[in-house]
């Protein structure tokens, strides 16, 4: 046998050795023992499988509110982790010591594989450089930016009221002037209305049966083509791509080879690109295989977009100018690359990388908040019709997303679908250095409190979004529950005194910091104008009503997986298999 056959096998041993020597190395980091927590399950495991198991994670996780605002977990090999949601303790992380704070490595190394090096991938001095492209467009948080919106639009005024200065959302005048927004979205929304109602006329019967998860998706991905690169995947008029076919299986995949995260960082760093993989291809893992047959799909696909909006940009050298429908994300980001200095500039692998993130990252978040929320309206029908009356009142079929905003109720029904179910329920930080968290309930030690904690150097803190969004201290004692009106009253003093170092509405649904979620803007826009859609239409459009209660709930799970936090949306169990996939079968009737 040829020296060339060992070399992926010598490869792989040399990660995990390497990998399993750094895990060993974080043991003896600090003495976290006071902390309260759940007795460690297994040595070599830890807390791990509690942690991600699809099927009873969250379970898992709401039992640790019982430790209170810090619990003390355990990773592999006895390694100590912390599980906190204090808010105190969040904004410390996340904002006012942001540098103390670093996205782990396991995280950086997995997207980094599966996406590229895109935002979601990238930490210090390489994240900073990428989002200086991403500030002078200002586009990539929200999708569309403040000044981007004033070179269009010189006589709006702007909000800079926040973040001393800087505007941290996009701002609500673009979103209702914007006219691909507009335009495309309207367009999309008539497509995915009629798609529906043909599905249910196939049925013959005056209420059908409706996958409206399948749905979602494609309006999702259609919408974050539209909407941000100028791009139409046709998924409403056409059915399912290999594209969208794949990237429904990169989370299950990624999840599903959970084991590998501890030599991922390794493997990461481990020669070129094509040298890595010629390792993993070696590997017999069907979850493998699949995992590259959907990262080779998707860089085709962002390469195809690329390719495209280069050569529209060359056109605009040329002589032939760019309209405001081609100023897409892509477009302006190539625009403001090329502007930059030297040492801001990204090459075209952080530009794919930052294509895929949008990609994926927004219909992903769109598509399960838009399912949530009709789930959470077809097991509360009162809910459901009142806000129907409320569009009913709307002047116009076709509203635009400033029309929209102005339904009380409508806004409501989904910030309290963002609170309950936020799109990434955990993320991960390490320490960089040693530090103190100050909290603003005192931790549980052993026969006493305290109101800060010192946390060593290389410790791992799980921040839980999904539990802060939860937590009765500062959301009630009707925190566990979907209650739309508690937004349609001023928020309680207990809400505001939390600071909740969140981006969006005292939530941390979108995350906080420089890291907050870069695709807030344009979940935002696609949730309230495809839920008005679906919700009430005229002419006999259809509506998701639930056939009971019951029926409801015995569709639905949540998935969990690791390195995202998990991404919240329904999920149909097959009957016979007792396999679940991302589906919320309804009752839906024309009205």
């Amino acid at each position: 046998m040829e020296f060339s056959a060992f070399i992926p096998i010598f490869a792989s041993l040399y990660v995990a050795v390497s990998a399993v020597l750094k895990w060993c190395r974080t043991l003896s980091r600090g003495n976290l023992s006071h902390l309260p927590g759940p007795p460690n399950e297994k040595w070599s495991k830890g807390h791990i499988p509690s942690l991600y198991n699809p099927n009873t994670a969250f379970s898992f996780h709401d039992s640790l509110s019982a430790y209170g605002p810090v619990a003390k977990l355990y990773g592999v090999f006895g390694s100590v982790r912390l599980y906190i949601n204090d808010p105190h303790a969040m904004a410390n992380i996340l904002l006012k010591n942001e540098g103390n704070w670093q996205r782990t490595d396991s995280y950086v190394a997995n997207l980094g594989m599966v996406l590229g090096p895109g935002l979601l991938a990238t930490k210090g001095i390489r994240h900073k450089a990428q989002r200086k492209v991403r500030e002078v467009l200002l586009l990539l948080h929200g999708c569309f930016t403040n000044k981007c919106a004033q070179d269009s639009y010189p006589n709006i005024q702007f909000d800079h009221s926040q973040n001393n200065g800087e505007a941290t959302h996009a701002p609500v005048a673009l979103k209702q002037v914007h006219p691909r927004l507009n335009a495309n979205f309207t367009n999309a929304n008539s497509q995915l209305v009629a798609g529906i109602e043909h599905e249910i006329k196939e049925q013959g019967e005056a209420a059908a049966s409706v996958d409206i998860f399948k749905w979602t998706h494609r309006g999702a991905l259609d919408a974050v083509g539209l909407g941000g690169m100028g791009h139409d995947f046709q998924m409403l008029s056409g059915g399912d791509s290999e594209y969208s076919k794949a990237i429904k299986h990169l989370l299950p995949a990624l999840f599903s080879l959970a084991i590998l995260r501890p030599i991922m960082p390794t493997l990461y760093k481990v020669g070129p690109a094509w040298f890595r993989r010629a390792i993993i291809t070696r590997i017999p893992s069907k979850a493998i295989k699949q995992l590259l047959w959907v990262v080779d799909v998707q860089h085709q696909q962002a390469l195809k977009i690329f390719e495209q909006k280069k050569m529209t940009l060359g056109d605009s050298k040329h002589g032939s100018s760019l309209t405001s429908v081609q100023k897409d994300v892509v477009t302006l980001m190539l625009q403001a690359n090329e502007k930059a200095d030297a040492k801001d500039k990204i090459s075209e692998e952080e530009m794919l990388g930052q294509l895929n993130t949008l990609i994926f990252a927004g219909h992903d978040t769109t598509s399960g908040a838009l399912a949530c929320t009709f789930q959470m309206l077809a097991e509360h029908p009162e809910v459901q019709e009142k806000l129907r009356e409320e569009l009913l009142e709307c002047p116009s079929e076709d509203p635009d997303y400033g029309t929209l905003e102005a339904f009380p109720l409508l806004d409501a029904v989904i910030k309290e679908t963002l609170r309950l179910h936020p799109p990434v329920s955990i993320v991960e930080r390490v320490a960089v250095r040693d530090t103190v968290l100050p909290l603003r309930t005192p931790a549980n030690t052993q026969g006493s409190s305290s109101a800060a904690l010192a946390v060593p150097a290389g410790t791992l803190v799980m921040v839980s979004l999904r539990t802060a969004n939860r937590d009765p201290a500062t959301w009630g004692p009707d925190a566990l529950e979907w209650n739309p009106y508690r937004w349609l009253r001023p928020l309680s003093n207990d809400v505001i005194d939390a600071r909740i170092p969140g981006v969006y509405s005292n939530m941390m649904t979108f995350l906080g910091g420089s890291h907050s979620c870069i695709i807030q803007g344009i979940v935002e826009i696609v949730v309230h104008a495809r839920g008005s859609m679906l919700i009430v239409i005229h002419n006999k459009r259809p509506v998701c009503v639930a056939r009971n209660e019951g029926d409801c709930r015995s569709y639905h799970a949540e998935t969990f997986g690791p390195q995202f936090g998990g991404t919240s949306k329904p999920f149909v169990v097959d009957a016979v298999s007792g396999g679940a996939s991302p589906g919320l079968v309804l009752n839906v009737a024309a009205i």
